[in-house]
């Protein structure tokens, strides 16, 4: 509801959420599974921490996207130029946000503390595959 008009039911971006949702636990389970790929260990504050910081930045860069769609001119009708748009304004700050933490878990992977360097390397995979998705 925070991200549409409440009272509208057609612009509640009810399904916005939901997908924004779908692709946060896409990214966790993504980088849970790369992690287990790199043949790592899932150490307990990785499992309980990294679910919130995923799904911080999800939600961020959705309700971003979502405020940068409202600014397009509404005589723009088709859904994958208002999207372009949007991305237009605000792709640029996400993708560098995105880089920037990621690199900042990956230099984490670079400490001597093995649960440290297991949250650095399921955290930076989280926060690239967030991107992606």
């Amino acid at each position: 509801m925070a991200i549409g008009f409440f009272p509208n039911p057609v612009h509640t971006k009810f399904a916005l959420g939901t997908a924004g949702i779908l692709v946060v636990l896409g990214a966790l389970v993504s980088s849970i599974g790369l992690t287990f790929f790199f043949n790592q260990k899932l150490t307990m504050i990785s499992a309980e921490v990294v679910p919130f910081l995923i799904l911080a930045i999800g939600v961020d860069n959705m309700f971003l996207i979502s405020r940068a769609e409202r600014s397009v001119p509404a005589f723009v009708t088709d859904t994958d130029i208002r999207l372009a748009f949007a991305l237009k304004d605000i792709g640029p700050s996400i993708f560098a946000a995105a880089t920037c933490e990621a690199i900042a878990f990956f230099i984490g992977l670079l400490t001597d503390v093995p649960a440290l360097q297991n949250f650095c390397l399921v955290a930076g995979l989280g926060v690239v595959t967030d991107f992606v998705l």
